[in-house]
């Protein structure tokens, strides 16, 4: 949230890390994450079949399409439609 809105500055605060170290360090933990998410979502055994297959790509998928959806506002307009249909 703070990214998309106003820039605040925490100047008062008793540790910071400056701007330089900071932002590497969002970088870090960042990558970071999108690796681990690569990592989780592989194979655990060869050839993959139905019964062992992770199912945490799947999840990904289906997490980042329903944020995009939402994100994009499409979840308000769909339910300003349903609300005008008067059932």
């Amino acid at each position: 949230m703070a990214v998309s809105s106003r820039h605040v500055s925490y100047s008062e605060i008793a540790l910071t890390l400056g701007p330089g170290l900071g932002f590497a360090a969002n970088c870090i933990c960042i990558g970071w994450t999108l690796f681990i998410t690569v990592i989780f979502s592989m194979p655990t055994l060869r050839p993959v079949t139905k019964d062992n297959m992770n199912y945490a790509a799947v999840i990904t998928v289906g997490v980042l399409v329903l944020s995009l959806y939402v994100f994009h506002g499409r979840t308000r307009t769909l339910l300003l439609s349903l609300t005008s249909l008067s059932l």
